[in-house]
């Protein structure tokens, strides 16, 4: 994409360093970006999984906006009952940490039919927690409403409350306070900010596991089946980052997980649905070694979650338009973002500059942080554009003078810089303790290997090492040259220098 042709606006010193104060493209964590539904973009996602209902599995990697998608869900909850007739329950909250990542160690107890046991009495809690919430609207049967309750024997009297709508953190909290030996106590504090703040504290028992607090009644799930048929409405149970319910490539989590998608199968109607986002590299995980569930799960799943280099261009000017300053000193329209690629091109080059050494800016934003798998996230791309604006705002401080653009080339230099060591520390270490000392085998070396020089770098195992390193974008494999790559978003922060091992 070559950098379209842009008259810049003259700015004075003092708007120029206004501007960069104030300049802030969102935040790369869909639960704390102010711009999601300003800037929003309603991707073919979005249509295949609310107004077409294709999918009940969307999946992509971290950073694609997974959780973007389910957040834009939830604040279109109330509008998705009155026009479209869904109604939705929200298995984790949208803000702050799932409460269910608070109890994650304390599932290691539960078999793969205990968790299954697990999601289905939880998927029925929060279909008839959502139901009651908007009794008045859906006004469902007394006598359906008993009946399903009574699944949830003795337990049934405490973790439904009448007459007053739960908090999603609260929900969990009373759900989990059932299912076995766990005895946790939560404060759950809102700031007027919206900030949710989770203080947890665990007890757990030392006996056995409690007889089950519910067992699965095809009835039940009818009963949930006729409210909906009378009521006229679809009941979707919707659950998100579950990636941070246990820990991670644990086998735990596996049972976990693999129970849920057996689990989603018996609620797979047309008038009742559970919908999953969930990250590539745990469905790759749950897939190996063979799983006959995944076989109904991919008639119900979307592609891998993945953008587009236009796609990434329309996310950045249109937020770039929706920043009120920037847009009215640089004159971006955000009535004629949309479908418009010149105008896209346009804008971006307005507030960046035409080139990064010899390569267009966008161009070589994209080809920065392409991973070994060839994906770019939104995530990354903010964040990068964040890091160079706090990079260019520290420059205009030391030395005052007029830029030729608000943000420039070594500004997005070094915030490539600092990206690249954000994500080893954060991703690469944090997520993949297991391949730590395989990641930095390769630290102060060279970003290309063929197979002898991989081989000398990760042994004997090299080919199992390497395929594992590929998987989390790691590494790529280019097969023409049968040379293994490692990508630039990972060399800054490993010292990794381009060229060739030898």
């Amino acid at each position: 994409m070559q950098p379209a042709v842009v008259n810049t606006p003259k700015i004075d010193l003092k708007l120029q360093g206004f501007l960069l104060s104030s300049f802030n493209i969102g935040n790369s964590i869909a639960e704390n970006d102010p711009l999601l539904e300003k800037a929003q973009i309603r991707t073919q996602y979005f249509d295949d999984l609310f107004f077409q209902d294709r999918v009940d599995f969307v999946r992509g990697v971290k950073g694609a906006g997974k959780t973007a998608l389910y957040r834009v869900l939830y604040n279109l909850q109330r509008a998705a009952l009155e026009d479209d007739r869904i109604l939705m329950a929200f298995g984790v909250e949208p803000q702050g940490d799932p409460v269910f990542a608070t109890y994650a160690s304390t599932f290691d107890a539960l078999t793969e039919a205990q968790f299954e046991e697990f999601w289905y009495g939880y998927f029925v809690y929060l279909a008839l927690q959502a139901i009651s919430e908007k009794a008045e609207a859906i006004k469902p049967s007394p006598t359906d409403v008993d009946f399903i309750k009574q699944q949830f024997g003795d337990a049934a009297g405490t973790i439904f409350e009448e007459n007053r709508p739960l908090s999603i953190g609260t929900k969990v909290e009373k759900w989990l306070k059932h299912i076995g030996h766990i005895e946790p106590e939560v404060t759950i504090e809102t700031k007027p900010t919206g900030e949710v703040i989770y203080k947890p504290k665990i007890k757990i028992a030392a006996k056995e596991l409690k007889s089950r607090p519910f067992q699965f009644n095809a009835e039940a799930k009818e009963r949930l089946i006729r409210i909906a048929e009378r009521a006229n409405i679809k009941i979707w149970i919707l659950l998100d980052r579950l990636d941070e319910v246990f820990h991670r490539r644990s086998e735990t989590e596996r049972r976990a997980l693999r129970a849920l998608l057996r689990a989603h199968y018996r609620f797979s109607e047309p008038r009742l649905r559970v919908k999953v986002l969930l990250r590539e590299d745990i469905f790759e995980t749950l897939s190996r070694g063979g799983f006959t569930a995944l076989t109904h799960v991919g008639d119900r799943s979307s592609g891998v979650m993945s953008w587009t280099k236009r796609g990434l261009l329309h996310l950045v000017t249109k937020r770039l338009a929706s920043m009120e300053h920037v847009a009215g000193v640089y004159g971006l329209n955000p009535e004629l973002i949309d479908g418009n690629a010149d105008y896209q091109r346009e804008c971006f080059y307005k507030v960046f500059p035409a080139k990064i050494g010899k390569q267009p800016t966008f161009e070589w934003l994209i080809s920065s942080l392409r991973d070994g798998k060839d994906e770019v996230t939104p995530r990354d791309l903010i964040e990068l554009l964040n890091n160079a604006r706090n990079r260019q705002l520290e420059t205009f401080k030391i030395d005052k003078r007029l830029q030729q653009t608000l943000i420039e080339e070594q500004a997005l230099r070094d915030a490539l810089v600092d990206l690249s060591k954000d994500k080893r520390d954060r991703f690469l270490f944090a997520e993949f303790p297991n391949l730590r000392d395989d990641i930095s085998a390769f630290r102060g070396g060279f970003s290309d290997y063929a197979e002898d020089d991989l081989k000398r770098k990760l042994g004997d195992e090299w080919k199992q090492k390497a395929e594992d390193l590929r998987a989390i974008g790691f590494l790529k494999f280019d097969g023409k040259k049968a040379i293994w790559k490692i990508p630039v978003i990972w060399r800054k922060g490993l010292d990794i220098r381009r060229g060739r091992s030898h």
